[in-house]
């Protein structure tokens, strides 16, 4: 199973090498937009015709709780092996022991997952990307979004700075938007009061090396079993397994 993305090359990557090893495989694209999965589909079922191709292409709308509570009744770890793809780096959007907590829920009998992490050390780098000029347009996309799903414009960008900072004790970058001067944003019934300065949560970014990654697995009650890094070690895919024999593809 797969998060969706705008991206599907290493998906497909992925499935195309199990094709060639004509290798049998139902693969479950787990979203909660139904529009974008049903594009996304469309394009993996043109790769992948159910006619002749050994890979079966289904989608589950919903969340990642969804999709784990969908794992543990819908699969039976006799008849096959569930692997759980989470590529990118978005599983690190999570605290280390929210993380560790995904990752229990996900692993069970016969099951196992390919997560790929960002261990990127370089401070100056992360920095640049993450509070640069490209990455704050990003992050301010965040209260027009906001003010698309409330129906009005309940937040001036204008209004808003973005800060970033490193935080050590888990491991992440942080990024916050910051009141540049006294707000009252009204959202629906409620009144929210900012003061100057004040601070609101936007998004997060864990940097994990192999060794924070090791632990995480462990305090889920599983284990990384194999791990494939770039040169300088800063970014790779790993599988946590609760087993000692695992089908590595």
């Amino acid at each position: 199973m797969d998060e969706v993305n705008r991206n599907m090359k290493k998906t497909v990557l992925i499935l195309q090498a199990l094709q060639s090893q004509q290798k049998h495989v139902h693969y479950i694209a787990c979203d909660v937009d139904a529009v974008g999965l049903r594009r996304y589909l469309q394009e993996l079922q043109i790769i992948f015709p159910a006619a002749t191709s050994t890979i079966k292409i289904q989608g589950l709308i919903g969340t990642y709780e969804d999709c784990a509570a969908w794992l543990k009744y819908n699969t039976n770890p006799k008849n096959c092996h569930t692997f759980l793809m989470w590529l990118g780096n978005s599983i690190a959007n999570f605290t280390p022991q929210e993380a560790s907590d995904y990752i229990r829920n996900f692993l069970g009998e016969g099951s196992s997952m390919i997560v790929g992490i960002d261990g990127c050390k370089n401070q100056q780098e992360i920095a640049y990307s993450y509070e640069g000029e490209c990455n704050r347009k990003f992050i301010l996309n965040g209260l027009l979004h906001a003010n698309q799903l409330l129906g009005t414009k309940a937040f001036d960008i204008d209004d808003w700075e973005i800060v970033g900072r490193w935080n050590a004790e888990v491991w992440m970058h942080e990024s916050f938007y910051v009141a540049r001067k006294d707000l009252a944003v009204n959202l629906g019934d409620e009144m929210f009061c900012f003061r100057k300065g004040d601070r609101m949560m936007s998004i997060r970014s864990g940097k994990w090396p192999k060794k924070k990654v090791v632990e995480i697995c462990g305090n889920a009650g599983g284990r990384v079993a194999e791990n494939w890094m770039n040169s300088n070690k800063s970014y790779g895919e790993l599988i946590p397994t609760h087993f000692c024999s695992i089908l590595i593809i």
